[in-house]
């Protein structure tokens, strides 16, 4: 029985565009291992040095995984030092006689460089081994060392292919001991002794490999992918996979999938689960079988089958998501491996949508562009024909990835199985999408002159300026805060090239840094991005790109394992669809927002938008830089310092500290820190976990109560350091907490005492002292204003007030709606009368539980019209409003009085106004000049 698959072109299974194409079937898995960081040496500058330091690694490349043929960056892992610290060798050669001569200075160095993963660990203890055997080295474009031309060998070097067997090197060996040298099993890599740098500026230059291994077909690689993510040879039939592939290059770490999915893309298969055994299925195929129309909509009713409509069930696709244009980028294997891109459009169709497919397969231009053109007609085919079938059981001899015919209403339609599914044991369903081998089959041949991405050398004399943007603030990854730092992108014209990153943190003084080799794609964002959370359908930004570009779709399940990350202002957001609007100017919706707690709020237009695909370069700097601004720019070939503007950045402190440690930080103990009741009385104990040691940024922490003193434990998985327990009304109540490390270990049991079950503080009323009674005026109207106060009773924490109104001297009493059952809430209320006697009521009601006090009356209040002479209106034994604590000496009125009325007295004394007196007043505002204390009456009589 078929249960599962994963497939390659098009929508429904594997797609790479339009919604149609989600699907949620077999995870390939997750890589295995971390990542190896790069290094950027750079030292110094051409003529006589004063600093013989190269500069420090850098963190933040991983080292690529590599089969076939192509070119592979340099990695620098180690540089030989002297005892003064000093990485590159000074050699002075004079000239002349001892009158007038002169003196040259030229300058070398030792180092390993990493290429590439020779052999790659899998989870079941195996290796993945590659023979890595190079070819040509290239230092910053120049061919310095030629393994097939022994008239370019000048370089003393030592090549380690990366097998699990080989040895230390000797230079490191001398330089560092024995015991402190690696032998980097594995890792392929090379050491080069005295390399002359005049020809680079006396810094390392930026090394590539040219390498080759032995042949690779579709089916080996996919294999060898499987396999590093968990699966055995057992559990693969890939004999179909018989094309050769000329290279493939995987950079980064993480989810396989998505490499195992790009392979078939370009290949033209599928990969189906069938039997607990994932086969390789080629597209194009002849029909498996044709289904009748008469078994179209099936159904067991009373075991019987029955005809059912609808035969066909077709889910509609919104058009305006599919791509109007495909884009493939690709290794040129005819322009030295570099990285270059094919476009194929589809001019008939009426969308603004661009989708970029980025591979690291080798290929020919035509090839790519063929690849492009498969991938976009594929994608226009099977979203007009995303279909249901339902079939009787017989059926079940079909497997996922089958071609099929079938009948329905005189036409004979060709489909391919996505997905199988069955109902019971009455039917089977499957999910089918339109299929045309003519589609895999394209005839388009590529212009190699128009397409290339910035391979090849600027014109001699020609300079082409660096365009480039700055950003400090929450890292990208965990790798990335291990020290404070930036991040930069940078572009330029079609000659472009890269450029070099010089630093100054005082202005003046510039170092060189690091070197942006890749095109990034950045610009602004046209309007302020409204905060939101999570997945955000709602919000379609638009930004104008700068440079780069064009901006790409992504299915959902890229979007949430990174892919179109991008640097909107201080937030990392993620989009998922990306139009073109017009020019430069996209439209990004369906978002992913607050990335790595990025902030979601502040945005502003014109604020910096930058992809984070991989050209940003980071450059770590001191911690003392935090804080700091520093000045940045980015030289191209043949610029000096004085002919490029520096830009300013701030130095933001780290965010999240990596943790390269898999063994989580277990607690050393676990305290109740604080307890709350609910309505009933039972008792909620929080406790926290804590620490001698600072526990990983990563980790989380398991959590488990007991209420038998740990004879029995239950409760919750991937939370934090403090846990709730569930609420106890007797007894008593334990908890337990173990950490667990980003990559699943878990620490030991550590548990708290056992916290024995304690009555709520507040399950009783504390009945009121008095009520007080605060008499204002509207125009003939009584305001009294009532109020329950304390003068020697203390009320219970917590508890909460009910009222009611009396007209008849306390015979009934009253709630706001008339009647009795019903009753005002709060310790203050006001009512108004304009004759007649009037008297309130309080209670008190207690937090938990719900027990009441006893009932505390005010004393009968009959109408009494405004005095004579009222200015206005009349405000009489008010209290005003703040905290009598014995620190507060401010206190709010109603009202503002008219000029001299108030009339503020404390405990029944008057005070004086004034700056050297008792109080001030402005406006309804009285200031104190001594604050009154607990138990203390204010109140104030006044005109307003």
């Amino acid at each position: 029985m078929a249960t599962l698959f994963v497939g390659a072109i098009g929508a429904a299974v594997g797609s790479a565009f339009g919604p149609g194409g989600a699907w949620k079937g077999f995870q390939i898995g997750t890589a295995v291992g971390s990542i190896i960081d790069a290094n950027e040496n750079r030292a110094g500058t051409s003529g006589l040095l004063s600093d013989l330091r190269a500069s420090g690694s850098q963190y933040g490349a991983a080292i690529p995984r590599v089969w076939g043929k192509g070119k592979a960056p340099g990695n620098v892992i180690w540089v030989k030092t002297d005892v003064a610290g000093n990485t590159l060798v000074e050699h002075t050669v004079s000239s002349g006689g001892k009158k007038g001569g002169t003196s040259s200075a030229s300058y070398t160095a030792t180092f390993a460089v990493a290429f590439a993963e020779g052999s790659i660990l899998c989870p079941d203890g195996g290796f993945v081994t590659r023979t890595i055997l190079p070819k040509r080295l290239w230092a910053d474009d120049k061919v310095v060392y030629d393994w097939t031309d022994s008239t370019n060998q000048k370089l003393t070097l030592a090549w380690y292919p990366g097998s699990e067997s080989q040895t230390q090197d000797a230079t490191m060996v001398a330089a560092l001991g024995a015991s402190a040298t690696p032998a980097y099993r594995g890792l392929a890599y090379a050491v080069i002794n005295d390399m002359p740098l005049g020809d680079f500026g006396n810094r390392i230059p930026n090394l590539v490999l040219e390498y080759d291994t032995d042949a690779v077909t579709v089916g080996s690689l996919i294999g060898d992918l499987c396999r590093m993510a968990g699966l055995t040879t057992g559990e693969l039939d890939l004999g179909a996979g018989t094309s050769a592939i000329t290279g493939y290059v995987l950079a980064g770490r993480g989810p396989l999938d998505g490499a195992v999915e790009e392979i078939l893309q370009a290949k033209g298969a599928d990969l189906a689960e069938i039997d607990g055994v994932l086969r390789l299925v080629a597209r194009g195929g002849d029909a498996v079988l044709t289904i009748a129309e008469s078994d179209l909509g099936f159904f067991t009713r009373q075991g019987t089958e029955t005809p059912q409509a609808p035969k066909i069930e077709r889910s509609l696709v919104d058009g305006a998501a599919l791509p109007q244009a495909v884009t493939v980028e690709y290794v040129d294997q005819d322009r030295s491996f570099d990285q270059s891109s094919q476009t194929f459009e589809l001019h008939e169709a009426a969308t603004n949508q661009i989708t970029t497919l980025r591979s690291g397969l080798a290929m020919s231009a035509t090839e790519a562009l063929r690849l492009a053109a498969t991938l976009a007609q594929t994608a226009w085919l099977e979203a007009e024909s995303q279909e249901r079938l339902t079939l009787p059981l017989g059926y079940l001899v079909l497997a996922p990835a089958d071609p099929i015919l079938v009948s329905c209403e005189g036409a004979l339609l060709r489909r391919r199985i996505v997905r199988m599914r069955l109902s019971g044991e009455s039917h089977i369903e499957l999910e089918v999408v339109a299929d045309d081998p003519a589609v895999l089959t394209q005839t388009a041949v590529a212009d190699t002159g128009a397409v290339t991405i910035a391979t090849s050398p600027p014109p001699t004399g020609k300079v082409s300026p660096s365009t480039f943007r700055l950003y400090s603030g929450i890292e990208l990854s965990d790798a990335d805060a291990t020290s404070p730092g930036f991040y930069v992108w940078a572009n330029g014209d079609s000659a472009w090239r890269g450029g070099d990153v010089y630093l100054s943190l005082d202005g003046t003084t510039y170092q060189l840094v690091g070197h942006v080799g890749r095109r990034g794609t950045f610009g602004t964002a046209d309007g302020a991005l409204a905060s939101a959370s999570g997945l955000d359908t709602t919000n379609q930004p638009t930004v104008t790109l700068a440079m780069g570009g064009p901006l790409a779709n992504c299915a959902e399940k890229e979007l949430y394992n990174g892919v179109n990350r991008a640097y909107m202002g201080a937030e990392l957001l993620g989009f998922e669809h990306a139009s073109l609007v017009s020019g430069a100017d996209w439209r990004l919706s369906t978002l992913l927002r607050g990335q790595r707690s990025s902030p979601t709020s502040g945005h502003s237009a014109g604020e910096i938008f930058a992809l984070c695909d991989g050209a940003q370069i980071r450059i770590p700097v001191d911690p003392s830089s935090i804080g700091e601004v520093v000045d940045v720019k980015v030289l191209s070939t043949g610029e000096a310092l004085v002919d490029v503007t520096a830009q300013s950045i701030t130095i933001a402190a780290p965010h999240s500290p990596y943790q390269t440690n898999n063994a989580p930080v277990a607690p050393t103990s676990v305290a109740a820190v604080a307890t709350a009741y609910n309505a009933s009385g039972a008792e909620s104990l929080t406790f926290e976990a804590r620490f001698a040691a600072a526990p990983q940024a990563v980790q989380t922490y398991d959590w488990e109560s007991s209420t038998d003193a740990g004879a029995t434990w239950s409760g919750i998985t991937n939370t934090g350091t403090r846990f709730t327990a569930p609420a106890f009304s007797s007894g008593s109540m334990m908890a337990r907490c173990r950490a667990v490390s980003g990559m699943g270990a878990v620490s030991g049991w550590t548990q708290s005492a056992n916290q024995a079950f304690v009555a709520p503080p507040n399950a009783t009323a504390t009945a009121p002292d008095s009520v007080l009674v605060a008499i204002s005026y509207v125009n003939a109207t009584e305001v009294l204003t009532f109020r329950a106060i304390y003068t020697a009773s203390v009320p219970s924490p917590g508890q909460t007030y009910q009222s009611q109104v009396s007209y008849d001297g306390g015979a009934t009493w009253l709630g706001p709606d008339g009647t009795s059952g019903s009753t005002w809430n709060g310790a203050t209320v006001a009512q108004t009368i304009t004759s007649g006697t009037i008297r309130m009521r309080f209670r008190a009601v207690a937090e938990v539980g719900g027990a009441v006090s006893a009932w505390v009356q005010s004393a009968g209040q009959t109408y009494a019209p405004p005095p004579i002479g009222v200015i206005s209106n009349l405000a009489i034994r008010e209290a005003p409003s703040g905290a009598i604590d014995g620190s507060n000496k401010t206190f709010v009125l109603l009202h503002t009085p008219a000029t001299a009325t108030e009339r503020l007295a404390l405990n029944g004394v008057l005070l004086q106004p004034g700056a050297s007196n008792d109080y001030t007043i402005s406006a309804a505002t009285i200031t104190m000049a001594a604050a009154p204390v607990a138990g203390d009456d204010l109140l104030c009589d006044y005109y307003y």
